[in-house]
């Protein structure tokens, strides 16, 4: 259609055009419009195409300002000729590098945004608008490099429908803090790469079947005391580099992954632990060179391959090559992983040992007082409890109870986090703490104390189904403890105790006795008040919690002073807290030490 006189025309090339009349002026955009609209007071003009006559909607394909720090609003509708079109769509690189634009509004009914549409747009914050009060978008497809390199992008809210991500989509966002994708079906390469303050990826709940090549690649570079990454259930496989340098990551769980690629998870300086399963078919090159925590790596594939330098490999500053202590766990001496360690020297282990040495590394704490407040309190101010609350830093939270704090030094003591002489200074034994009175001596601070001081407790993530069942990553973790990860607090409502680890029923010396009838597997458990009991001993096999794997549901015989109706388990040394005494469900609350 033929152009006013007074505006520039558009190019062919898709970057966009600075008008030689003024250095104010940006046009960005295609050549190809059916109409535009001038908002001359606010200092830009919008063009349209229309993409449906007969339902009547259209597409924004260029922009035109003419000063700067402009605030442009997309209206939900453009009128051409009579008639008003609906703005579903941003055209391919509509607002490619408008320096001129500081904020931009997108209207309800924009479905898809088209690759390099804010490309660039390194000055513009963004508002979406919803479609109802529940924070619903219609937005479904978002193109290549669609905000590459929005700086100012700090939320992903209007992500919430969205199925399509392209490739570099968002790459270089440096402003955003996390990522939740729930129908999220397909992602293109390097589509989070370079968003160095990312501390949370939560993609469980979409169908995703592939992680591609780059994905999240130094996503989290900035902000590296934290990192939590959930996957879906859907996912087979992860590409070259997908997680490469996320610095924060301490654990994944990859449930149904088949393939790793090379390079995945390569100088992830804090991933311990790697919760995986009979899935895992081929680990790449460099995969996990670099964890730097990590010392051990479970294989339940026998014949999954392994490539160069892909576990057991540390990858720092100081020190390249091999790590001086890494264990290989499989189910058989005469595997593609035993040759793997044999190869490289690093050890090899059964994983039906696992329990009985779990239960011998494990140190069976006796603790000199009982789990009684009148002990635990100065004038009632609990030592795990109120105590410790002027050392959080005003993030206000706080143990549950006596038991739990007792259980939470057990296990950061057993798991090497803390020793004896840092919970009681002085003293070389937990029964050696002194007291006056009733009480701890208000200048006897526990180690707990000192951890909750530097790291608030910021996400928590629920790991239940229903009524009295543990969800699949629970019980991995509890498994992988016996493997080498830390040992957590388990708590059951009102009382909480250490689990430190989990036995099969096939490799169980007592395999053929009732209390195996209808179970798979048990949690091997530490109950901190047993030390006051008449066994005096804390490490009692009667206090095993036997579960169910097809339904995840358990059975246990603990005490009946004990409510059985409530369980957590909070990992270590991501630190702990116990559960709210209300909780109904499962819960693993994690905090980023």
């Amino acid at each position: 259609m033929p152009r006013s006189a007074h505006h520039p025309s558009f190019s062919d090339i898709i970057a966009p055009i600075t008008v030689s009349a003024d250095a104010s002026d940006v046009l960005s955009g295609t050549r190809n419009y059916d109409f535009y609209r001038e908002y001359q007071s606010e200092g830009y003009t919008l063009y349209f195409n229309v993409k449906d006559s007969n339902v009547r909607t259209a597409s924004v394909t260029g922009c035109y300002t003419t000063k700067a720090s402009t605030n442009i609003t997309i209206p939900d509708t453009a009128r051409f000729r009579g008639v008003d079109y609906t703005i579903t769509e941003i055209a391919h690189s509509a607002f490619k590098n408008q320096e001129n634009m500081t904020s931009i509004y997108i209207p309800k009914n924009v479905t898809k945004i088209e690759t390099n549409a804010f490309c660039g747009c390194t000055n513009c914050s963004f508002s979406f608008n919803q479609i109802n009060g529940n924070g619903d978008y219609l937005l479904k497809e978002i193109g290549g490099s669609a905000f590459k390199n929005c700086v100012n992008l700090n939320s992903l809210t209007f992500v919430k429908n969205v199925t399509t991500i392209g490739r570099d989509a968002f790459t270089g966002c440096s402003g955003l803090t996390y990522v939740i994708a729930p129908n999220l079906v397909s992602m293109g390469k390097r589509a989070f790469a370079d968003c160095g303050n990312i501390y949370c990826i939560d993609l469980s709940g979409s169908s995703l079947t592939e992680i591609p090549e780059g994905a999240f690649k130094y996503c989290n570079t900035s902000n590296v005391d934290k990192c939590t990454i959930k996957l879906p259930s859907t996912l087979t496989s992860i590409g070259k580099e997908a997680f490469y340098n996320v610095k924060g990551l301490r654990s994944i769980y990859l449930e149904n992954v088949s393939t790793i690629g090379d390079s995945a998870f390569e100088n992830c300086h804090k991933l311990q632990a790697v919760l995986t399963t009979e899935a895992l078919t081929s680990i790449g090159s460099k995969a996990f060179c670099g964890c730097d925590p990590m010392k051990y790596f479970v294989c339940k594939n026998d014949n999954v391959t392994i490539g160069d330098q892909a576990l057991g490999y540390d990858c720092m500053r100081n020190y390249q090559g091999k790590k001086t202590n890494f264990t290989l766990w499989g189910n058989s001496s005469n595997t593609s992983v035993k040759r793997y360690a044999d190869a490289n020297g690093m050890t090899y282990r059964n994983t039906s040992e696992a329990a009985a040495l779990a239960s011998a590394r494990y140190v069976d704490y006796e603790w000199a007082l009982p789990n009684l407040d009148t002990y635990w309190s100065n004038t009632w101010k609990y030592y795990f409890n109120d105590a410790h609350r002027p050392y959080v830093k005003n993030y206000g939270e706080k143990f549950e109870g006596v038991c739990a704090g007792m259980a939470a030094v057990s296990a950061l003591t057993s798991s090497g986090y803390l020793s004896v002489s840092d919970y009681a200074p002085g003293y070389s034994k937990i029964p050696d703490i002194k007291y006056g009175g009733s009480y701890i001596p208000s200048n006897t601070k526990s180690y707990v104390t000192t951890v909750w001081s530097n790291f608030p407790l910021n996400h928590t993530y629920d790991y239940c189904t229903s009524g009295l069942t543990f969800d699949k990553e629970m019980l991995l973790y509890a498994e992988n403890i016996t493997y080498g990860a830390d040992a957590a607090v388990f708590c059951t409502g009102k009382h909480a105790m250490v689990c430190f680890g989990m036995e099969f029923k096939k490799d169980a010396a007592d395999k053929n006795a009732p209390c195996w009838t209808g179970w798979d597997a048990r949690l091997l458990i530490y109950d901190v008040n047993n030390s006051m009991s008449k066994e005096g001993i804390a490490h009692d096999p009667k206090d095993y919690v036997y579960v169910r794997f097809s339904d995840g549901s358990c059975s246990h015989n603990f005490p009946a002073i004990y409510d059985p109706y409530q369980f957590t388990m909070t990992f270590t040394p991501d630190n702990m807290v116990s559960s709210n005494e209300a909780s109904t469900f499962f819960q693993a609350i994690r905090v980023q030490s």
